[in-house]
Parts: structure tokens; sequence; C-alpha cells
């Protein structure tokens, strides 16, 4: 487990309060529709759709800013600070079980200020509470209820809770806090203490001590808790991870690794024929509430979807399964027809529910289903429902279990006849899902996802050498450059014809990347350019040079500076940070990016040896380091050609620029000829013989796998 979870016992043994609430447990509730209410709070100036679905609660919303944080220190009030997103299931169920009762509603009014935050406009605030709810609980989720002092310090969070157990809690801290708010004060200063005491200490002058013996020892470890049946690790719910598959498909092919491999072909493979993947329209939902990747909770990422569409990108490169390429396509066809938004940028989130019932827009009733496909149902059975996957609203999740070539195999027929089969029925089942509610979209725009999927975007064009893709990606550019890059800082997110906060690092350390993408693909040097400029820029808002790492955001409202490490969902915008310095720093032969890169993996080596899976994306920095890293340089004037060809491959240990002309950028310095195009395979500027021929340079770096 990640490092906070030392200093968890030692927090805990310091306040009576937490134990009598720590083990509320949620229980199973369905979403009703939202009742209708004569309340209006300040959230109805808000621009979130998160944020303006509690406009109307009865309670005194605000949102997180310098007003409501002056106003509960002017009248000495505890803050319940409530963070969620719109397509948040029980952040549904709690509004309506909660925060639309007027009993409750009185209660968190006289004694509190309240204030909701939506976690995608402010994931810096959502980065202090999730910190010190996993710090404080051992984990931590969304809804995430805070109780903090009025200078914004946790005392207590949790996650949902039942109406009852979330008045008692209410009155259990309002009475003690006026009678031993000491005890409160001096609990949220060692809180505050652990916080701070995440971030590593750095030697910045201390050089990365790590072997690949140490990476293979800590991997040896991970292995245990693979699922070897079902793919993933061993869980009782299955989230995706990109990050983690990433990483291992990265180290199987770099060392001939054929356990791991095996894992991630297996594991890709059930995720593609589970319910976590959506069968008639595309894309993924969000992660399966059982360990087989079967029955999913239904919402619709915009930032999952993004880095899939690069994973079975590079999968495909690696593999040349054609149902890995599939998955690509239809994925980016859900995300045009469900999440674009027209103008080049897309969307952020599609709600689990509709209707009040989580995934009522995706599952099917028998009857439905005997009505729709008529004397074909039995056969459809066959192909989508073997297992007969019943959900709490008596519906079934399409999912085939096996691949197209074993079902038809076992049904006596082609493979082009299920596939017919199967596109009949697709048209059929949607034609009949276009009648029904649809969930609800959230319309956000947000810089870090979108730039997240252009450089998923820009990974499908190199392995597949579809301009669709790469037009894409350039419509996603367009939209940043448009509408959120403003005197020279980026913005978080737009939504309505405005633009939201002013960037944080996640924004800038994708968005550097994208660009990094877009040249590799391209050989487009203007962003290039364009991508040091940004690095300069992050530098200036977020390093911090003492501890030689990248701070989450760049001003000072939050209760401690927060430097995100750890990978999950997303990889940690560090991680990205460190990875976007060595691309820079080989391209330029910049030793000081180079050097604040491997700063920065030293400063979590330890970490990553001892909870690899928790920060595989550092550990695939650690990668590039090895003996079997390269950086090649192709220069000439068919090198565009010769960059298509190469980027087809999967060479996951090795940078690939080009240049079609003589250029002052230092890879390719003295490098370019009028007598032809040359290919130059180096290492820390160390060059074998240049070749002329794609296959030869591929096959050349292939050779140094083990």
């Amino acid at each position: 487990m990640p490092t906070f979870l030392y200093i968890k016992n030692i927090l805990l043994r310091t306040v009576f309060i937490l134990l009598a609430f720590m083990l509320f447990s949620c229980k199973d509730n369905k979403k009703g529709h939202a009742k209708e209410t004569a309340f209006t709070n300040n959230l109805i100036y808000e621009t979130s759709p998160y944020l303006l679905q509690h406009a109307h609660n009865p309670v005194n919303w605000n949102a997180w800013g310098d007003d409501a944080l002056a106003l509960a220190k002017a009248e000495n009030k505890l803050l319940v600070i409530s963070i969620g997103y719109s397509t948040c299931h029980w952040c549904h169920v709690m509004e309506e079980e909660s925060f639309q009762n007027d009993t409750v509603a009185q209660v968190m009014n006289q004694d509190f200020i309240n204030i909701k935050v939506d976690r995608e406009e402010r994931p810096d605030v959502d980065h202090v509470y999730m910190t010190a709810a996993q710090m404080m609980n051992g984990a931590a989720g969304w809804p995430l209820n805070v109780i903090a002092l009025p200078d914004g310090r946790p005392v207590f969070i949790a996650t949902y809770m039942e109406k009852e157990q979330w008045m008692a809690l209410l009155k259990k801290f309002q009475a003690y806090f006026k009678s031993e708010p000491d005890k409160l004060y001096e609990y949220a200063k060692q809180v505050e203490e652990g916080l701070q005491a995440l971030t590593p200490i750095v030697d910045t002058e201390a050089d990365v001590n790590f072997s690949i013996e140490n990476l293979n020892q800590a991997l040896a470890a991970w292995k245990t808790n693979w699922d070897t049946e079902w793919g993933g690790d061993k869980a009782n719910e299955k989230f995706m991870l990109p990050v983690r598959l990433q990483f291992l498909l990265k180290y199987a092919v770099m060392f001939s690794d054929d356990d791991t491999y095996a894992h991630v072909v297996k594991t890709l493979n059930k995720m593609a024929l589970g319910g976590v993947y959506d069968h008639l329209e595309g894309g993924f939902f969000r992660y399966t509430t059982d360990s087989k990747w079967q029955v999913p909770h239904f919402e619709k990422m915009l930032y999952d979807n993004a880095q899939l569409i690069a994973l079975y990108a590079n999968a495909y490169k690696a593999s040349k399964n054609p149902d890995y390429k599939k998955i690509v396509y239809e994925t980016f066809s859900f995300l045009q027809n469900n999440m674009f938004s027209g103008q080049g940028g897309y969307y952020a989130a599609i709600d689990a529910d509709s209707q009040g019932e989580e995934g009522k827009y995706y599952l099917w009733k028998a009857n439905e289903l005997q009505e729709i496909l008529g004397n074909t149902t039995d056969t459809f059975n066959l192909v989508y429902n073997p297992q007969k996957i019943q959900l709490e609203y008596q519906g079934f999740v399409l999912q085939p279990i096996v691949s197209d070539t074993t079902i038809a195999e076992q049904l006596k027929v082609s493979l082009k006849t299920l596939q017919t089969y199967k596109e009949d029925w697709k048209n059929a089942l949607l034609k009949a899902r276009e009648k029904r509610v649809k969930p609800l979209t959230d319309k956000k725009i947000i810089c870090s996802w979108n730039a997240l999927l252009g450089s998923g975007y820009i990974e499908a064009y190199m392995a597949f050498q579809d301009k669709t893709f790469l037009d894409r990606a350039y419509g996603i550019y367009d939209f940043l450059q448009k509408h959120l890059i403003k005197e020279g800082r980026l913005y978080h997110s737009y939504i309505s014809d405005q633009s939201g906060e002013k960037g944080f690092l996640e924004d800038y350390a994708f968005y550097i990347e994208f660009l990094i993408q877009i040249y590799k693909a391209t050989a487009n040097e203007a962003y290039l350019n364009e991508a040091k400029l940004w690095l300069e820029r992050t530098d200036t808002l977020f390093y911090d040079e003492e501890k030689g790492l990248y701070q989450f955001a760049s001003g000072n409202e939050l209760i401690t500076p927060v430097i995100k490490l750890d990978d999950g969902v997303l990889p940690s915008p560090n991680t990205i940070m460190a990875k976007n310095l060595m691309q820079l720093g080989h391209i330029y032969f910049n030793k000081d990016f180079k050097k604040r890169s491997k700063t920065m993996l030293s400063a979590v080596q330890q970490d990553v040896l001892e909870y690899l899976p928790y920060y595989s994306g550092w550990a695939d920095g650690f990668l590039d380091l090895s003996t079997v890293a390269y950086e090649v340089a192709i220069v000439g004037q068919e090198a565009k050609l010769i960059l298509s060809q190469m980027n087809q491959a999967y060479l996951p240990n090795t940078l690939i620029v080009a240049s079609r002309e003589a250029s002052p950028i230092p890879i390719f310095e003295n490098r370019f000829s009028d007598s032809g195009t040359y290919i130059y395979i180096c290492q820390e500027n160390m060059c074998k013989l240049p070749t002329t021929n794609a296959n030869q340079a591929i096959n050349q770096i292939k050779q140094d796998y083990e």
C-alpha cells in the first residue's frame, strides 16, 4: 500500500471520536426522482452540472472559495465539505436521502457552513481531502463528506452515509466542537502534519540508484496477487487501471517475460468480452462490481476511454490481434456519437442512472429481447448471455464471454455469418435503446482529460495510420487553444461558454505530453517548440525547487500544498512530468531536464519497489533508464514515411523522432544528408551505424529484447 498508510495508525490512536463512525456500511438503495423544492442556494450561480444539481437543496450550499471559508471563520462554525461529481450514483442517493431532507438541512444550516465541491472542477480540493481520507481511514470514495474546522482542516471524513447516521454524526461533532474544541484542533494539527509528511524528502543532488533486478523482485511480489483466471488483480471489484497494464505490456515486451505478457493479454481479452464493455455502442464503463468483469457500474468516463484507446492501440502493435483494433474503433465511435461536443472537445462523463435506476438504459429483460429479436433470441443468448447475469433491476448485461472465433465454432457457422448476426442484433437493439431515457451527460470539457484523449488518438493514428485519429487529435488541440488557453495560462474546464478555474498541474502535464505525442507522430517541430515553452511555464507555476517535484496547484488556498505521486485511475501528473522532462532532455540534449527527471524518479524509487501497482507509471519511467532504451533519429527527405513505418511497430523502450530537413534541434544536428534518409539508433548519444531501412532498424532494436 502507498506510504500514507504508515501514518494511519498513529493518527487513529489520538482521537476516539472516529471509532464510533468509521464502520458505517453502505446499503443498496434506489435513486428516485429529485423532489421539487422551493429552495434556492448559492450554487445557482455556478456552471458545474454537479453543483447545479444541488442548487435547489434546502441545504445552504456554497461553492468552494474564499467567501465560504471566511464566513466559517467569522461565525466560528464547523465546515461540511461534500465532494462528488455529476455521474456519481451514491452522490445522488445521499442527496435524495439527506440533502433534500428539510430536517437534515435545518441542522446543517444552523450549525455548519456547507460547501459543495465538484471533484472534476476542483481536483486540487479533492486530492487534499481524498489523501486525508486514505490516511485517516485507509480507504476513500465519493461522495466524500468532510467535517472540518473553520480553517478547513479535517477532523472526520466518510463516504456515503444513511440519513440517520449523518444526522447523528453532525450533532455529535457540533456538541464536541462546543464542549472540547481543543481536542479537535489538536487532532486537526496532527492530520495536517501527516499530510505534509507524505511528500518525500528528496536529495536533488542524488542520482537514481535503481536496478532492473530490484524491479523484477517487486514484480514477482505483485504477480502473487494476479487473478490468473479473469485477469487483473484479485479483487471483489475490478477497475481497468490502464496505467498498470501499459507498464506490464512494456515490461513484458522489453524483457520477453511470457508470463507477464500472457497476463496482460488475458486481462485485455476478459475486459473486452465482459460486461464492463458496451457491446452495442462501444466504450467502457467505469468498473465492475464483481471479480469477472461482468456486472458493471454503468458510468462512462472520458479519462477511462481515452487511456484504453491508447492501451488497446499499443496492444495491437505488440500482437496484431484484430480484436484490439476493433475495440479501438468502436470506442472511438462511441466517443464521437455520445461525448463529442461538436467543437473539437469532448465531454467529461455519462451518468450511470436514468429514470432513477442505475443501468436502466443499458439493461435488457428477457421479454424485451424476445420481442425485439424474435426467433433468433436463442442464438443471441448463446452468443451474449450464456451465464444470464441478472442484476438488481432484473436486467441482463450483454457480454460474449468467449471470442467470436470460439462461438462460431460452437454454433457451427462461419465467422462472417456470426458477424452478420451480431450486426443485425446490434442495429435492432440500438433502435430499441434509442426510445429509452438517456442518462445525463456531464458537458464539462476538461483540459487534462481532453489532452489525455488527444494522446490516445495519436497512439491510434501511429498504430493504424488512419488520418481520422490524427484529425480528431488536431480538433482537440484547436479546441484547447481557443477555449482553455488565456494570457499564457491553461484553464481546467469549459462549459456554457465559460472557462472555469485556472489549470492544475495535471492540465499542464497532460497537455505537454499531448504536444510531444503530436510531434513524434508528425515531425512538426512547432508542437515540440510549444511543448518546451509550456514546460518552462509549468516550472514557473508548479515546480518546488526544494523538493524537486511539482505541486498540484499554484495557489495557497488549500490546507497544505499537494504533491500527488501515486498512480491510480490516472497517472500521477508528476509521473507524466518526469517523462516529459526525460523526452525533451533527450531531444534537446538538455542535461538539466534529464537530471531533474531522474531526481523525481529517485524520490519514489523505494515506493516503486514496495508498492509497485500503485506506482506503475513511475516504474514505466524507470524502464526508460534501462540498458535497452533507445533514442531514434530519422533524418532525410523520406523521414516521414520511415517514421510512419516504425511507429506501427511496438517499440516501448524507444523515443522515435524525425526531420525531413536539416534542423537546429540537437538530436538531428549534423545528421542530415542529401544522399538519403538515415536512421540513427542511439543510447545517450552513442549510436550504432545508421541504416536506411525501417525494418532493419526495428529488428536491431528488437534483437536487444531478452
